[in-house]
């Protein structure tokens, strides 16, 4: 069989493989959801306080913008503007600048985020390939590695004579250069690199009015939680079924206190962990069982509310109404609906951040959010590009002070200003804008996220200090136990480990919530835990020890 027949076959199984997936999986890169981001019409634009000067310096000294002649590329960028009356990435004030800038015009495919994996996949098939792919690490499901070797896409290794801000960004921080790359060592197309990683942005709160209204302190240890919610149940009617938010995949935002990564689908069968030299599956640790026995006592006694069973895990639709009208008393969200929230009941409603509470005074919790400074493969350049050193040039800019700060901030006097000591922000227009929340601002006027050099204090630029105090209260801990954020599997690993997880994580699904409930009796724990041991799990944990020592080599390859 020749090797075009073997890649076309491989491509169609990855199409189906994707579909098949993406219908039962969540990714941190979420779709965005009309329910909290409205639609919204095209943007008007700010008044300018002077046009951009076209005798800015250029990105390198051996190329000139904006070029005499022109030239175009072809960009597949799926769109998640949200943005009624915005279909085309060219309307935007972000590569309108850059077209003026280098002359270069990007010629878009902007299809809907949602579906578009399934179309990636159909244009690898067609061979009809564009000049660039945006997010890779998304769509590119048999994983990096393999965008190089099935010769796809570029590794920018081979061109870092024509990539020099980009490269003096990885260069300048050795763990950043290490997750930008890939097993193999290759660096695929342009990663999205931070300059501090974003440790926090969901997290649990808890109903500080009712605190001072019962003269109770903020909770530290898993007692004192349990405390806190009785006295609400025993003395809020609003939350007398339960005053403690859960979803149906058992997640309250407490995982950390049992040592298990917190996520909203399922932090024990999708949480792995390293202690003590070896990496470890939560669901086979003895804070999992503590965890069940704990949830299964707190339902018993009436601090859960029994609705948890119909909570879908996505914090975008969580029970807002519902958190409004007293019902929770502690629940789990993003910070930037806090303030919304207890502006929008008033009175004395006030939902705090709550800090991961402990077990016992004194202890630390071990797992904390992520460490990622890179997104690996933010854009690659494909092989049918013909222009590569341009691709590259045009790309690398953004990685310049002078590109970076654009791709972060836009246009001076719209949605640029600085302050007395000459630090850039966010205006006022952009965090106060009549048409568009933050997000949208920040995907219009400039890049959200993509192939640049990112300030992650920007993403804080528009809110309250009483939302910044999210990050004090949900960074405490060590995170001794966390694995590096930029594991990667091999093609055949991922295959054979989606197979065995999307088992792993019915059974889980199905059977833990038979077991806080009482629906089956909890002295079957330990079964159900010796079945999650006979369905592969120690066989994903070989995969991830391997991931892990692969991932431990890439700093050998970079001194090479």
């Amino acid at each position: 069989m020749s090797r075009n027949k073997l890649r076309i076959i491989s491509l169609a199984l990855a199409l189906l493989m994707s579909v098949l997936l993406l219908q039962g999986c969540s990714s941190t890169e979420k779709e965005p959801d009309t329910d909290i981001t409205p639609d919204v019409s095209k943007p008007t634009q700010a008044p300018k306080e002077s046009e951009p000067s076209d005798e800015q310096p250029s990105p390198s000294d051996e190329v000139t913008y904006p070029l005499a002649e022109g030239a175009t590329f072809k960009c597949w960028w799926p769109n998640d503007l949200v943005l009624s009356g915005v279909e085309d990435y060219n309307e935007t004030p972000f590569f309108q600048y850059m077209e003026k800038k280098t002359g270069v015009h990007l010629e878009f495919s902007n299809p809907p985020a949602q579906g578009a994996v399934e179309q990636y996949n159909l244009i690898l098939v067609s061979g009809d390939l564009p000049d660039f792919f945006r997010q890779l690490y998304i769509y590119h499901v048999r994983g990096l590695d393999d965008a190089v070797d099935d010769q796809w896409i570029l590794d920018m290794m081979n061109y870092k004579h024509w990539t020099p801000n980009l490269m003096s960004r990885l260069e300048a921080d050795e763990e950043a250069y290490i997750q930008a790359i890939t097993d193999s060592g290759y660096l695929v197309g342009f990663p999205m690199v931070m300059d501090e990683a974003q440790q926090w942005v969901n997290g649990m709160m808890i109903r500080g009015d009712w605190l001072d209204k019962y003269n109770l302190k903020k909770p530290e240890t898993l007692a004192e939680v349990e405390h806190v919610l009785t006295v609400f149940r025993d003395n809020e009617e609003s939350a007398s079924r339960g005053p403690l938010y859960m979803n149906n995949m058992i997640f309250t935002g407490l995982e950390g206190t049992f040592n298990m990564p917190s996520n909203f689908d399922l932090p024990a069968i999708d949480g792995f962990i390293y202690r003590d030299g070896a990496v470890r599956a939560s669901a086979l640790e003895q804070g999992y069982k503590d965890y069940i026995l704990t949830m299964a006592d707190w339902y018993d006694k009436g601090l859960i509310h029994p609705d948890f069973v119909n909570n879908v895990g996505y914090i975008s639709i969580f029970d807002r109404e519902g958190r409004q009208n007293g019902k929770y008393g502690i629940t789990y969200d993003c910070f930037v609906y806090l303030d919304d929230e207890n502006e929008l009941v008033g009175g004395d409603f006030r939902f705090e951040p709550l800090a991961m509470p402990v077990v016992n005074k004194g202890d630390t919790v071990h797992v904390l959010g992520s460490d990622k400074l890179v997104w690996q493969g933010a854009l690659g350049i494909t092989t049918a590009c013909e222009n590569i050193e341009l691709a590259c040039r045009y790309w690398d800019y953004l990685y310049s002070d002078e590109g970076s700060l654009y791709a972060n901030y836009g246009e001076l006097g719209v949605t640029l200003e600085y302050d007395e000591n000459g630090n850039p922000h966010l205006s006022d227009f952009a965090k106060n804008h009549p048409e568009m929340n933050l997000n949208q601002v920040e995907n219009y006027y400039t890049l959200l996220d993509g192939p640049f050099y990112r300030h992650m204090m920007r993403e804080f630029e528009a809110i309250s200090e009483n939302e910044l105090k999210c990050g004090d209260e949900w960074t405490k801990g060590d995170g001794l136990y966390n694995l590096p954020s930029n594991l990667t599997f091999t093609a055949e690993e991922g295959t054979r480990k989606a197979n065995i997880m999307s088992d792993l994580q019915v059974f889980v699904a199905e059977n833990q919530i038979k077991l806080v409930t009482g629906v089956k009796p909890i002295s079957e724990l330990d079964a159900f835990i010796d079945q999650i041991k006979e369905m592969g799990i120690y066989e994903v944990i070989e995969m991830y020890e391997a991931a892990l020592e692969r991932y431990n080599n890439r700093k050998n390859l970079i001194n090479n």
